[in-house]
């Protein structure tokens, strides 16, 4: 199994650490860009490791990049949750249970985790870190629908009742559409549309 400990880096001052450390972001640009098996833009990916709170940094013994989490620490509806705002591992490395063991290095005492997704493998991950994930095979309780229009609002979008926001992304971010189990989910039950750039608003509670 692969080890967390030792070799992961918690990074306070993102935009601070990557303004002086440009190595470390072609790396983390290099390693997205694997991960999502396309090209996707600098300038998007440099926005979206900076502006978190915090960024983890996952290298090997050798020192090479395998795993990068970016997340914020809010309080939602009264709520302390830990706001995920994106991962990416090594495609090599997947199945490996790395996102379960960055979550647990980095979750401090929120018991609510959130999320938003258009990826099937990222919602089974969150289950299989959390006791419960919403919106899921049960009914979701009146205190995660609030968390989650609250999310919503923040986003200044309109969610369905399952927490599905149509076109949110404005297109597959993916070079090919993830393959998962949980992709029936995402299809059938959710109704949600990859291709149209559809995102999901996960909420799981530890």
């Amino acid at each position: 199994m692969y080890r967390v400990s030792g070799v992961l880096d918690i990074i306070s001052n993102p935009k601070s650490y990557f303004d002086e450390h440009r190595q470390s972001l072609e790396e983390v640009v290099g390693l997205v860009r694997r991960a999502f098996g396309t090209d996707l833009d600098f300038d998007d990916i440099y926005r979206h490791v900076t502006l978190p709170q915090e960024v983890c940094l996952l290298r090997n013994e050798d020192g090479s990049l395998k795993a990068m989490r970016s997340h914020n620490r809010k309080t939602i509806s009264g709520i302390p949750c830990l706001f995920l705002e994106g991962a990416v591992i090594d495609p090599s490395l997947h199945g490996h249970g790395i996102y379960g063991r960055i979550l647990s290095e980095i979750n401090e005492r929120e018991a609510v985790i959130c999320l938003k997704t258009q990826n099937p493998r990222v919602y089974a991950a969150i289950e299989g870190y959390c006791s419960a994930v919403y919106p899921g095979m049960q009914e979701t309780p009146g205190a995660i629908r609030e968390i989650k229009k609250a999310i919503a609002a923040d986003l200044k979008c309109a969610a369905d009742e399952n927490g599905v926001i149509q076109g949110y992304y404005g297109r597959l971010l993916y070079g090919e559409e993830p393959a998962h189990e949980r992709s029936v989910f995402f299809k059938d039950k959710l109704k949600m549309n990859l291709e149209r750039g559809d995102a999901l608003i996960v909420v799981g509670v530890k």
